[in-house]
């Protein structure tokens, strides 16, 4: 089950500007839209999950990336993507590609996030690159490297280290981010060389790419290590396909109104979407706001308990990047 996530920095700068859609989002809670395929070219609709490399799994594992639960306690309750690069062997040349959609960026600003974490670090820390391509989702043309994340090498046995944890100056890592070294992002085990990676969230800018169509893949590109896990991907930006005012159809029904126990509510979305149901009574004043985190495209329903509500009239509103839909109801 996922955890509900708040948004509600990315609301507020829908809100006051118009500026910011959720141009995608993946929480792997469903892997309806993930194909394990190789890619076709740039008109692939739905994510992509290949294993370019072909090795046989030493542990059994799915040979491409896979859904499972979060490796650290706290993120246990989370569904990610793993890959595993522990191959039958010890072979090298892992590469397990996870593909985007084609993203249509806008002339604004654009952003990517997204949380990852290693089984272990720092001994047999795995690592992956995020890449672009500017023109299809084949692998020769994801080109742009815009971020590295590290892989454990070896032993070190002659360089000074400045990690605060001890155990990370033990060793040498390829170039990139290394998940772990500032102290923070673990979780101590009985093997102080084998700390348990906690999701730890990464963004960066895609204004370089404005006005463009790009694909982003995450590529697993570790040897012989163990596995990594990724969650919570998201690209907000301008959408250059549609407007924000379109995120929600003229449409919200509440039943049965009058009502005295439960309400029913039914909307309908056109894109991806944050969304905040919020209720107000006679002087406007909220006794219901409610983040319902970021929701798919197509009809939703959810039913509220209104009967601890006081008798009268009451007004509510879905609000969703600027685009706010109202319906009055009564409690008696």
């Amino acid at each position: 089950m996922k955890k509900t996530i708040t948004f509600f920095a990315i609301l507020a700068v829908g809100y006051l500007g118009y500026a910011q859609d959720v141009l995608l989002y993946q929480d792997f809670s469903s892997e309806d839209d993930i194909l394990v395929t190789a890619p076709s070219g740039n008109d692939d609709p739905s994510w992509i999950n290949f294993d370019f490399d072909g090795l046989a799994d030493a542990n059994g594992r799915p040979q491409e990336w896979y859904a499972t639960f979060g490796f650290a306690i706290p993120d246990t309750v989370d569904t990610v993507y793993a890959s595993s690069s522990w191959l039958a062997g010890f072979l090298p040349g892992n590469r397990n590609y996870l593909i985007t959609p084609k993203l249509n960026l806008g002339a604004g600003t654009a952003t990517l996030s997204w949380k990852s974490a290693p089984y272990q670090t720092p001994l047999y820390l795995d690592g992956y690159a995020v890449v672009v391509s500017t023109t299809d989702n084949l692998e020769s043309s994801f080109t742009d490297t815009i971020f590295r994340a590290a892989q454990f090498l070896g032993t070190s046995v002659d360089s000074i280290g400045t990690s605060p944890i001890p155990q990370f100056n033990w060793y040498v890592y390829s170039a990139g981010w290394v998940h772990g070294y500032d102290g923070t992002g673990i979780e101590e085990g009985s093997d102080s060389t084998r700390f348990t990676g906690v999701l730890t969230e990464h963004t960066v800018d895609l204004s370089t790419y404005a006005g463009q169509s790009i694909h982003i893949a995450f590529i697993h590109n570790s040897d012989d290590d163990n596995l990594i896990s990724i969650d919570d991907i998201m690209v907000t930006g301008t959408d250059a396909t549609s407007l924000e005012e379109d995120a929600l159809r003229a449409s919200l029904e509440i039943f049965p109104n009058p009502a005295t126990e439960l309400i029913s509510v039914n909307y309908e979305l056109v894109k991806l979407t944050p969304v905040v149901v919020e209720i107000t009574d006679a002087q406007g004043r909220i006794v219901l706001s409610e983040n319902r985190g970021i929701q798919m495209a197509g009809n939703h329903s959810f039913s509220q308990d209104v009967s601890e509500f006081a008798t009268g009239t009451y007004q509510m509103s879905v609000k969703a990047f600027g685009t706010v839909l109202t319906q009055t109801f009564v409690v008696k």
